[in-house]
């Protein structure tokens, strides 16, 4: 959807299935698993109807949104951090869209049941959101910056920085700039509000997306890098197995369970 040919879609593909992201909630159901999913459907919708200029993309992104939420409120976070974006770096065409509102008919419908439990039971989600903002998970406030560089793969960071840097350029990436602000904003919030790191795992498809292009275009640039991205592919997929996957003996977890402490609970 961002002008990519198909190396740079590979590239993502690739980036995307050894991300640490993917290889620890790839495996098991947790809500982060589908997290995930729904928020890189999001993502890729607006950014198809961002390229094709098909504003009736906006009810399916509502679908994707509505049934998010009820697996975790998080994309709806993110959707308002898009919606800002939108705001202030366009396509403005979206908010004016009648099916903009005809998506958010299809997200109360669909986020209703959650939001009735949510008041019939005391919002038990706001009690949660406080705990969680006093606990120091992923090394709390002070390594909620550091612990983005892990949620890909620190090799592979260069590829999503890219991918930010890009859509803030002036070029072919300016449309799509409503999503690096997206990510910028979330990126605040949650570390002013004390959410954990991973919180922002759903918008790493889309920077890494737009990553790939800029990834492919330095790939042409000089010989033998393709051998460095490789290598850089190899390191993460081994590192994302060893600490996400159950790859290792109980005795040699203690390292492992200091980044993932989910590890433990595959241990029978």
């Amino acid at each position: 959807e961002m002008g990519g040919g198909r190396r740079a879609q590979l590239i993502a593909a690739a980036c995307t299935g050894v991300s640490a992201t993917t290889l620890v909630t790839g495996h098991f159901v947790s809500t982060t698993t589908y997290d995930v999913m729904f928020s890189a459907a999001l993502t890729w919708l607006l950014a198809r109807s961002v390229r094709t200029g098909e504003s009736w993309l906006l009810v399916p992104a509502g679908l994707a949104l509505g049934l998010g939420l009820l697996n975790k409120p998080l994309i709806g976070v993110l959707a308002a951090a898009l919606l800002v974006g939108i705001a202030l770096a366009g396509p403005r065409r979206l908010l004016r869209s009648g099916w903009l509102w005809a998506g958010a008919a299809v997200v109360a419908v669909c986020g209703a049941p959650y939001l009735v439990w949510q008041a019939l039971n005391g919002w038990p989600e706001l009690h949660m959101a406080g705990s969680i903002a006093g606990g120091d998970a992923q090394g709390g406030r002070i390594g909620f910056i550091p612990f983005q560089l892990l949620l890909v793969s620190p090799v592979l960071a260069p590829v999503w920085i890219a991918g930010l840097v890009r859509v803030f350029r002036a070029g072919p990436g300016r449309p799509f700039r409503f999503l690096g602000i997206g990510y910028l904003l979330l990126a605040a919030v949650y570390l002013l509000a004390g959410g954990k790191a991973y919180y922002l795992a759903g918008m790493y498809p889309a920077l890494l997306a737009a990553g790939a292009i800029a990834t492919d275009g330095w790939l042409r640039d000089v010989r033998g890098r393709a051998r460095l991205l490789a290598a850089a592919l190899g390191l993460s997929l081994v590192v994302g197995a060893v600490v996400g996957l159950a790859v290792l003996a109980a005795r040699a977890l203690g390292p492992v369970l200091a980044l993932n402490p989910d590890a433990g609970e595959q241990v029978a």
